[in-house]
């Protein structure tokens, strides 16, 4: 990745994180048509940034399945890890992430 990209991309990280509303459209401008096939690892760094409240219910979930999580809405790698095990477990794909399937078999919505 470039460093007008990299650039880019934490300038609109940090708008995001620190709330802000608007996003200028400049900041998407230099990113590739599809960041996920051509920056995969860059794609799951800001993936597991991101915190929410649909984190912390499937934190919780795999907590009340067996894992020791901290339930803090972000999905870091104790979290990717915990869904690869309650995956392999219950019969799933075994990809660290909460798709249907998952959410489905830990009951969260």
């Amino acid at each position: 990745m470039n460093k007008s990209v990299r650039t880019t991309l934490i300038g609109a990280a940090a708008m995001l994180i620190s709330g802000a509303a608007v996003i200028p459209v400049a900041a998407f401008a230099a990113m590739p048509a599809n960041p996920c096939s051509a920056h995969k690892t860059m794609s799951m760094t800001h993936k597991r940034v991101a915190a929410s409240a649909h984190v912390k219910a499937i934190q919780e979930a795999l907590n009340k399945a067996g894992a020791t999580l901290k339930v803090d809405g972000m999905m870091g790698k104790g979290t990717h890890a915990a869904l690869k095990e309650f995956q392999s477990k219950h019969g799933l794909k075994a990809t660290g992430y909460a798709n249907k399937a998952t959410l489905k078999a830990l009951d969260v919505k």
